[in-house]
């Protein structure tokens, strides 16, 4: 999600890593909310969360999640307070996702011992080799009545209170059964772009005719066949004067460029300006052959009259520019 969102990470547990605060997750309980706010607090205030950041962990109590409304509130206030000033991109509009990544009992308590033995593993090795550095654990990864203890206490305290922000925010309820790379699917999936959850509904009607990136290239090779089965129904001799045309002169400069996986063809033969279908035909082609293309627009002042009193008259004529990729030949 880091990556996908260019968004940065906050561990909770990562904020209460202090010789006191292990203490008290090491007996399955809860660190006291007004501890957990300040140092969430605290972290969110530097400048390197400014684009947004997942914070893990967070909400895990009734008081927490009443904590998470009001935050969201007061940041509202001051968006809207802010929004016609030139302030207002120091205030922009609070968009904030829950995600509950649930699991049942049975498996919850099977990962955490997993991850326990994993660490005594890692430790003996260590041990026994003298290389590496011995990994600290949690006492609840290694005692199946404290692992069942701290997901309860999860149950009891936070689950039901988390439940509650569907009614506020964007929620999102994504399975952690399976293995990790299925999870890691799920969660991907569900955070794709969502223009309709984050943008305003003002912003978001004006949008909503450019198509989403996704969109553009689906089914993109059937579409490719079909045009060019139309063009060949439709005008049969424009295609093949186009399919003549790559041949003879646009293959010589791609076979001159094969180094480089890289060549820019000048379009300028008359057919491009006589028939506007032209240039789609000759991108089609290349397509359908495995090349990659971008076609760039330019115009030509080709002059056609000099006068008496040497003034040049000049015809625009426009010409396509196509960038033609393909991979490079072997040295």
């Amino acid at each position: 999600v880091q990556e996908q969102r260019q968004i940065t990470h906050i561990a909770v547990s990562d904020l209460l890593d202090t010789p006191e605060f292990r203490l008290v997750k090491a007996s399955a309980k809860l660190v006291n909310d007004s501890h957990v706010l300040y140092a969430l607090l605290n972290e969110l205030r530097k400048p390197s969360h400014t684009f947004g950041t997942l914070v893990d962990g967070f909400p895990r109590s009734k008081i927490q999640v009443e904590c998470l409304k009001f935050l969201h509130s007061r940041m509202m206030e001051l968006h809207h307070e802010f929004r016609r000033t030139e302030r207002a991109q120091l205030f922009g509009r609070p968009k904030f996702h829950i995600v509950m990544l649930y699991i049942e009992e049975a498996h919850s308590v099977e990962r955490q011992l997993a991850r326990g033995r994993r660490v005594q593993e890692h430790n003996e090795e260590v041990r026994r080799t003298g290389e590496g550095h011995l990994m600290e654990g949690r006492p609840t990864d290694f005692d199946v009545v404290a692992a069942r203890t701290r997901y309860q206490l999860f149950r009891e305290e936070a689950y039901d209170a988390i439940k509650t922000l569907r009614n506020h925010f964007h929620y999102h309820f994504i399975s952690a059964s399976g293995p990790v790379e299925q999870v890691k699917n799920r969660v991907l999936h569900e955070f794709q772009y969502q223009s309709g959850l984050e943008l305003s509904d003002g912003a978001y009607a004006s949008l909503a005719a450019v198509p989403l990136a996704s969109e553009v290239g689906s089914h993109y090779r059937q579409r490719l066949i079909s045009q060019l089965e139309l063009y060949q129904e439709m005008v049969p001799d424009t295609l093949k004067r186009v399919a003549d045309i790559v041949v003879k002169d646009f293959m010589p400069v791609i076979h001159m460029s094969v180094s480089a996986g890289l060549a820019r063809v000048r379009c300028d033969q008359a057919i491009f300006r006589e028939h506007p279908q032209a240039i789609s035909i000759a991108n089609c082609i290349l397509s359908e052959r495995g090349f990659e293309t971008s076609v760039f627009h330019t115009v030509d002042h080709v002059p056609t009259h000099v006068g008496t009193d040497g003034g040049v008259r000049c015809e625009a004529r426009p010409v396509y520019i196509m960038e033609v990729g393909y991979p490079k030949g072997r040295r």
